[in-house]
C-alpha cells in the first residue's frame, strides 16, 4: 500500500520587525498546576494552506519567527524573578480583606503579547483580552494563594472561596512561584509545560494555549499565583477553517526559551484538525539532524486519538530536525507526517550583559575571571580567548545556596556549556569566546542570594 504523506514545509525566513518586551520564568520546583479539562479534541494549526497535490501531500507555512520580540525577551527574562508591585497592579491585593486587587494593564497586556506571539509561531489567530472575565480570574488567584493550593476545584470551606473563584479556577490554566514574578513567566511554564503536576505526557495547558479555536484570554494574578482563562468564554471562537491540518510543538524556528534543554523534560507534541481521527497507537516517531541524519533516542509518551507525544534524548539547540511519524492508522491510512523543527537559541540569545566595578579578569590567568553578583538578576559577561580541551570552574557550591551559574558562548553566540558545577569543554576552535555568570540557568532554575564569584578556566 503507497501511504499518503502530509509533510509541514518550513520555511526559515527572515524575523518580522516588532517592538520587544515581557518574558518570565519558574522556580525550580514550581510550576503549572494540573489543566483544566480541554475540549474534546484541539483543531488545526494554521498558515497559508496550498491545495493537496496529486500525491496527497498537503503543505503549509508557519509565521517566521519574530527575533526582536523573542530576543528582548531573553534579555529581559532575569529580571522576572524580581517584580515590584507597583509594577504589578493597579490596586494592591489585600489577602487579608479576600480582595485580589486589580491587576496592571503593563501586565495584562504582556502576557496577551506573549500569548500571541507563541500562537504566531503556529500560524494561529490571535486572541483577545477580554476585561470582563478579570474578577473571575482574580478571584480565582487569589483563593490559590489564600489557600496556598493549586485547584481548579475550590473547595466551600476555603478562604475567601466564592462562586468567581470557582468559575476562573475551573476554566483557567494555574501556575504558582513562591513570590511575586513576573506574569510572562506563567505564559512560558505553561507552554513548557514540564512541570504540569497531572499529566506531563499531556501536554495539557500548552494545547489549551494553541487551541486553534482559542479566541479570548483573561488573567490575574495575586504575588505567585497565577490564572490564565482558556476555558468558558461567551461569543464566537475563532475561525480556524481549513488553514492547517495540524499543530506541532516545536515546528519551525521556535524560541528555545519556550522548550529549554538541560532542564526538566518536556516531551515534544503533535495534535490533529478535530475529526480527523488519526491513530497514533501504532506509530513510530523518527526525529533526526537535518544535516548529519543521525536519528535521536524517542521515548512515545501518549498516543490518543489525533494526539501524540515523545521525549526526545541529547537534542542540540540551533541544530534542524526533521520529525517523522510513520504507520499513522486511520480512514485511508497508513500516513505518514513529517516537519521541521529547530530550537533557535544564538540568533536571540542575550550575551552581551554589562559589567560593573570589580568585575574583570584575574591578573596573571588571561581566562580566568571575577566579579560580583551585586544584586538578584544582575549578569555579568565576559571575553575570553579559548582554544582546545578546558575546565570552566568557579567559587560555588550549589548544596549551600551560595550559588550561581556559568554559561560559556561560541564567537557565533552558541551555547557549548553550562553548570554551576565545574564542567570540561573539549576541542574548542580557537577565538573570542563569552563567559555569562548569573544567578539563573537558561532553563529557568535559579540561586537567590547575591555573591562574589571567580571562575577558573584552564
Amino acid at each position: 500500500m503507497v501511504k499518503k504523506r502530509i509533510a509541514m514545509m518550513v520555511l526559515l525566513a527572515s524575523s518580522l520587525a516588532a517592538c520587544g518586551g515581557g518574558g518570565g520564568s519558574s522556580s525550580p520546583s514550581d510550576g503549572p498546576e494540573p489543566t483544566p479539562a480541554p475540549p474534546p479534541a484541539t483543531d488545526t494549526g494554521g498558515g497559508d494552506n496550498d491545495t493537496p497535490e496529486d500525491d496527497g501531500m498537503l503543505t503549509f507555512t508557519p509565521e517566521p519567527l519574530n527575533v526582536e520580540y523573542w530576543r528582548a525577551l531573553v534579555a529581559a527574562e532575569p529580571s522576572f524573578h524580581f517584580v515590584d508591585t507597583s509594577d504589578a497592579y493597579q490596586t494592591p491585593p489585600n489577602p487579608d480583606q479576600c480582595d485580589p486587587g486589580v491587576i496592571s494593564t503593563a501586565f495584562s497586556g504582556m502576557v496577551l503579547e506573549a500569548v500571541n506571539e507563541t500562537r504566531a509561531l503556529h500560524g494561529l489567530a490571535p486572541v483577545t483580552y477580554l476585561e470582563s472575565y478579570d474578577p473571575e480570574v482574580a478571584a480565582a488567584a487569589l483563593y490559590q494563594h489564600v489557600n496556598q493550593t493549586l485547584t481548579h476545584n475550590p473547595n466551600s470551606s476555603g478562604t475567601c472561596y466564592s462562586q468567581l473563584a470557582v468559575d476562573g479556577s475551573s476554566t483557567s490554566n494555574l501556575s504558582s512561584n513562591p513570590r511575586l514574578s513576573h506574569p510572562v513567566g506563567a505564559v512560558i511554564s505553561w507552554i513548557d509545560d514540564s512541570n504540569n503536576l497531572n499529566d506531563v505526557a499531556g501536554v495539557g495547558h500548552r494545547r489549551l494555549i494553541l487551541a486553534p479555536e482559542l479566541a479570548n484570554i483573561a488573567y490575574g494574578q495575586v504575588e505567585g499565583k497565577a490564572a490564565l482563562k482558556v476555558l468558558g468564554f461567551t461569543g464566537p471562537s475563532n475561525d480556524v477553517g481549513t488553514a492547517g491540518e495540524f499543530v506541532a510543538s516545536p515546528s519551525g524556528d521556535y524560541p528555545y526559551i519556550l522548550m529549554p534543554l538541560g532542564g526538566s523534560p518536556t516531551p515534544w507534541h503533535i495534535e490533529m484538525a478535530e475529526g480527523s481521527n488519526f491513530d497514533f497507537s501504532d506509530a513510530t516517531i523518527t526525529v533526526s539532524a537535518v544535516d548529519t541524519q543521525d536519528a535521536l533516542s524517542v521515548d512515545i509518551q501518549a498516543t490518543r486519538t489525533d494526539f501524540a507525544s515523545w521525549f526526545v534524548a541529547d537534542a542540540e539547540y540551533d541544530v534542524e530536525y526533521t520529525i517523522t511519524i510513520d504507520d499513522i492508522g486511520g480512514d485511508g491510512a497508513p500516513f505518514t507526517i513529517e516537519y521541521l523543527a529547530k530550537l533557535v537559541h544564538s540568533e536571540i540569545a542575550d550575551v552581551s550583559a554589562p559589567l560593573e566595578s570589580g568585575d574583570g579578569s584575574v591578573d596573571g590567568r588571561t581566562a580566568s575571571v571575577r566579579g560580583n553578583i551585586d544584586f538578584l538578576h544582575d549578569r555579568d559577561s565576559h571575553k575570553v580567548s579559548l582554544e582546545g580541551t578546558v575546565t570552566v570552574s568557579g567559587s560555588t557550591s550549589r548544596y549551600s545556596g551560595m550559588a550561581y551559574y556559568v554559561a560559556v558562548y561560541s564567537p557565533e553566540n552558541e551555547l557549548v556549556g553550562e553548570g554551576a558545577e565545574p564542567f570540561v569543554l573539549e576541542d574548542l576552535p580557537a577565538g573570542d569566546y563569552t563567559i555569562n555568570v548569573s544567578l539563573c540557568s537558561s532553563y529557568r532554575v535559579c540561586y537567590g542570594e547575591t555573591l562574589d564569584y571567580l571562575i577558573a578556566v584552564e
